[in-house]
């Protein structure tokens, strides 16, 4: 039969996770630099030591900060390829979606 090892209270299940004082004012530039030269995207090059789910994950957040939703397109391992688009809005080379009958 199971036993009740520890009763959880509300504070228990907040994050645990650091405080979001992660700098990310790196990536705010690549977003910025982005749209200050009228391009709709990019391509990341990838150093030795980096994830590539944590630089996708801190470019997604930086996008979003500045307004913009993030879409990834296929790239290689030591690239990371993305495009920019206004919420709500297709992102450019989308596919189109089909209405609804």
């Amino acid at each position: 039969m199971p036993q009740l090892g520890r009763v959880l209270k509300e504070e228990d299940l907040k994050s645990q996770r650091a405080p979001a004082g992660l700098d990310l004012a790196h990536y705010l530039d690549i977003i910025d630099t982005i749209r200050e030269q009228g391009g709709v995207g990019g391509e990341v090059s990838l150093g030795a030591t980096e994830s590539q789910r944590t630089e996708k994950g801190r470019l997604t957040r930086a996008a979003k900060l500045r307004g913009f939703k993030l879409t990834w397109r296929k790239s290689t391992a030591t690239m990371l390829r993305f495009v920019l688009s206004n919420p709500g809005s297709p992102p450019p080379d989308g596919r189109r979606r089909r209405r609804a009958k």
